[in-house]
């Protein structure tokens, strides 16, 4: 679960950097929390993993077919009400604030590192290089 939580860390920092660079011309990002839809995916999972999901009656409760997990998605590429969000996480199509420590560990939120301003920075100039993108981008497009 570590690889799988570092991960979606890194999806947000690139969202919010890509927000904090493209933002102001009309590029934007969000992140979100599509929730546990039930897919094949699981068809990698061992038994003992499957049934640990399927016992945990709050995993159970917050399971969801795939139509509704893409709602958030679609939500964010054209609702209104997210003009001027660039950078927010959402999930369930709102959205939602750092994630509260008295709630389950699958409850609603991200944590408060998702929102690390330097590493998120350190990521995109990382990614840049292992792309061989050695130059800044231009200001008025988003590649070399």
């Amino acid at each position: 679960m570590a690889a799988y939580a570092q991960s979606k860390t890194a999806n947000i920092w690139m969202a919010n950097e890509i927000e904090r660079r493209y933002g102001e011309q009309g590029i934007h990002a969000w992140s979100l929390q599509p929730g546990s839809v039930l897919t094949d995916l699981t068809r990698h999972f061992s038994d003992d993993q499957k049934d640990g999901i399927m016992s945990d009656p709050y995993l159970k409760s917050i399971n969801k077919f795939p139509d509704q997990g893409a709602a958030t998605s679609v939500w964010a590429a054209t609702a209104a009400a997210l003009e001027g969000e660039g950078g927010r996480y959402l999930e369930d199509c709102q959205i939602i604030g750092p994630w509260n420590p008295s709630l389950p560990l699958w409850g609603p939120g991200y944590g408060t590192h998702a929102y690390d301003v330097e590493q998120a920075q350190m990521l995109w100039e990382k990614s840049r290089q292992w792309l061989g993108f050695q130059q800044r981008a231009s200001k008025t497009r988003c590649w070399n």
